[in-house]
C-alpha cells in the first residue's frame, strides 16, 4: 500500500527489501566516514535490529546500505526514520525535509556508476528498536517536479483552494489539468507560481464533509507536463466552543489512546496488515480517537484512519532528546514540516504543543515559536497545549490536553477525574484528561496486575461518561509497548503481541455501553 501523495507517471524504485548492514559499536555518528564502512550482514528493511538478536550497549551507530541502479536527478522518499538518522548518496550527506514522511533531493550520478545509499541510525545504551521503520523510495524526476498538494477548506458552492508545490527549477508558471473524484478534467492554465507553489480553485461536485461516523473522502488528480499527483482528501470543520471540540457542528467527545507503534516481532517496523489489526482493537474498545506521535509518524495508519473514521491528535514529540544535538529552530522546523505533511489527513483534527514552562525559557520559546508556526497550517486546525498539570494554566492553546504526572493509585477515579479538572479551571476551553490508566500485567492478580487495572480503568471511564465538562479520555496506551529505552510499559489494555487483558473488557463496556450518547 503506497501512501498520499501517489505519483502514477514516474518511475519510482521501491527499495524495501535486504539490505547491506554494519554495526559500529563506539562509532560517533558525527565522525563517520561512509567510504570506509565494512559490511558484513544482510538485513530486512524496514525492519529493527533488535528484533533479530542485537541487544547493543554503550554508544554506536548501525550503517543500513543499498546499491540501486539510477543515474539521474532524484527525490529519495520515506515513511518515517529514526530521530538523528543521517543519510548518504555516494558519499555525499543529503538535506533530510521532515521525519515521518521525510525526503531529499538527490544530484545525479557524476560518473554514471551505480549508486549507494547508506543510512547512518545512532543508538546509546538501551535504545529500543534501532533501524529503518519504514519504506524507502527512490523518485526519478527531472529539474523540476511536483512535491505536494494541499488543500483548504470547501467553500458553500463546492469550490475548494488547492496548493500545489513544486520542487526543483520550476518555471515561472504553468498549465495545470485537474480532475476530482475520476472525474472530467478541469483545466487551470498559465497559473503562477510563488515561492515554488500554485494556488487555484477546483470544483468539488457532490462534496460531503468528512466525520468519524461517515468519513467521506475525495481524490484529487493534478497533471502538470509529465508530472502527475495525487491526493486524497476530506473536508472537516473543527472548531473548539463551549467547553467542547465540534466536528462539522457536531460534538466530538474524544475517547482517545495512545498509540505507540510497537511490537515484539517487528519493532517500529509494522507491515500493513497489523496496522489495520491495531485500528481494528482501537474501534472494538469503543475509541475513536489516536493521539500519535509526530517524530513517530506512519503515513499508511493516517491513510487508515482516513478510511476508518478514527481521528487523529497529532503530538509534537521527541524535541528535546538528548542523544539527538539540534538547534531549537531546526526543531521547530522538522516538527512543523512533520505535521505540516500530515494536516494532508482529514483524520488530523488538532496540533498538541507540549507546556514547557518547568524547562524555563528555553522550553517555553519552543512552544510559542512552534503554536505560532502551527497557526499558518492548512487545513486550520484547533492548537491545543499538553499540561502536566503542574504550575499556572496555561494559557496559550485553543484547548489543554491535561496529561497528568501521576497515575491514579490507590485513588478513587472519580474524585482523581474531579480533582484534575479543578486544576484545569473554567475558561471555556475544552478540556482532555489523556494518557492515564494503570499498569496491569497479563495473568497477575492482585496489586499491578490485570484484575486491579481492570477496575480502576471501568471506573475511570464510567466517571468521564458522567462528566459534562470533560471534551473526551484519553488512556495511557492501546497496548503494552517498550520506551525508547526499551523499559517495558504495561498500561495497555492489551500486552505486546495484542492479547486482551481484562482492562480490554471493562474499557469495551463502559464506552460502547455508555450512560450519555458519545459523538
Amino acid at each position: 500500500m503506497d501512501c498520499y501523495p501517489r505519483f502514477p507517471q514516474r518511475r519510482i524504485h521501491r527499495l524495501d527489501g535486504l539490505w547491506d548492514l554494519a554495526c559500529l559499536s563506539g562509532a560517533d555518528i558525527a565522525t563517520v566516514d561512509v567510504d570506509y564502512i565494512r559490511y558484513q550482514e544482510r538485513v530486512a528493511v524496514p525492519g529493527c535490529l533488535d528484533q533479530l538478536g542485537y541487544t547493543p550497549s554503550g554508544q554506536g551507530v548501525a550503517a543500513f546500505r543499498c546499491m540501486l541502479d539510477a543515474r539521474g536527478g532524484a527525490v529519495l522518499r520515506g515513511d518515517c526514520l529514526q530521530p538523528g538518522t543521517r543519510v548518504f548518496v555516494d558519499g555525499q550527506r543529503l538535506q533530510l525535509s521532515g521525519q515521518a514522511p521525510w525526503q531529499a533531493s538527490v544530484a545525479p550520478s557524476a560518473d554514471g556508476h551505480e549508486r549507494e545509499l547508506v543510512l547512518l541510525v545512532p543508538w546509546t545504551s538501551g535504545t529500543g528498536s534501532i533501524g529503518v521503520p519504514g519504506a524507502v523510495q527512490w523518485h526519478e524526476v527531472g529539474a523540476w517536479w511536483l512535491d505536494g498538494l494541499d488543500l483548504c477548506q470547501l467553500a458553500c458552492d463546492g469550490t475548494a483552494s488547492v496548493r500545489l508545490r513544486c520542487a526543483g527549477q520550476a518555471p515561472p508558471q504553468i498549465d495545470c489539468f485537474v480532475s476530482v473524484d475520476g472525474g472530467p478534467e478541469q483545466v487551470v492554465p498559465e497559473v503562477a507560481l510563488n515561492h515554488g507553489a500554485a494556488c487555484f480553485t477546483v470544483l468539488v461536485p457532490d462534496a460531503s464533509p468528512w466525520q468519524p461516523e461517515g468519513p467521506n473522502l475525495h481524490l484529487i488528480r493534478v497533471r502538470v507536463g509529465a508530472e502527475e499527483i495525487e491526493q486524497r482528501f476530506g473536508f472537516a470543520a473543527i472548531r473548539c466552543g463551549d467547553g467542547m471540540l465540534y466536528c462539522n457542528d457536531a460534538v466530538l467527545h474524544l475517547r482517545l489512546c495512545d498509540w505507540h507503534g510497537e511490537h515484539p516481532a517487528f519493532g517500529r517496523a509494522l507491515p500493513l496488515a497489523q496496522l489495520r489489526a491495531d485500528l481494528a482493537l482501537v474501534q472494538g474498545l469503543g475509541c475513536n480517537a489516536l493521539r500519535l506521535h509526530c517524530d513517530r509518524l506512519e503515513p499508511r495508519l493516517l491513510d487508515l484512519c482516513d478510511e476508518l473514521g478514527v481521528v487523529v491528535v497529532l503530538e509534537a514529540a521527541g524535541w528535546d532528546q538528548p542523544n539527538v544535538p539540534r538547534s531549537m529552530a531546526a526543531v521547530i522546523a522538522e516538527t512543523a514540516e512533520a505535521m505540516q505533511r500530515a494536516a494532508a489527513h482529514a483524520c488530523v483534527i488538532a496540533y498538541a504543543v507540549p507546556y514547557l514552562a518547568a524547562q524555563g525559557a528555553a522550553g517555553m520559546g519552543f512552544s510559542d515559536q512552534l503554536t505560532r508556526r502551527l497557526r499558518d497550517l492548512l487545513p486550520p486546525r484547533p492548537v491545543v497545549v499538553t499540561w502536566d498539570g503542574c504550575g499556572p494554566v496555561p494559557d496559550q492553546g485553543d484547548a489543554i490536553v491535561l496529561e497528568p504526572d501521576q497515575a491514579i493509585g490507590d485513588e478513587d477515579p472519580a474524585e482523581w477525574l474531579q480533582a484534575h479538572l479543578l486544576r484545569a479551571g473554567n475558561d471555556g476551553r475544552p478540556v482532555v484528561v489523556a494518557g492515564v490508566g494503570s499498569s496491569g500485567r497479563l495473568g497477575w492478580r492482585g496489586r499491578g496486575g490485570e484484575e486491579a487495572q481492570a477496575e480502576s480503568l471501568e471506573q475511570l471511564c464510567a466517571a468521564a461518561v458522567a462528566e459534562p465538562r470533560l471534551a473526551g479520555l484519553g488512556l495511557a496506551s492501546l497496548s503494552d509497548h517498550l520506551d525508547a529505552n526499551g523499559v517495558p510499559i504495561e498500561t495497555g489494555c492489551f500486552d505486546r503481541y495484542r492479547q486482551p487483558k481484562l482492562a480490554a473488557a471493562a474499557v469495551r463496556r463502559c464506552w460502547l455501553r455508555g450512560e450519555r450518547a458519545l459523538a
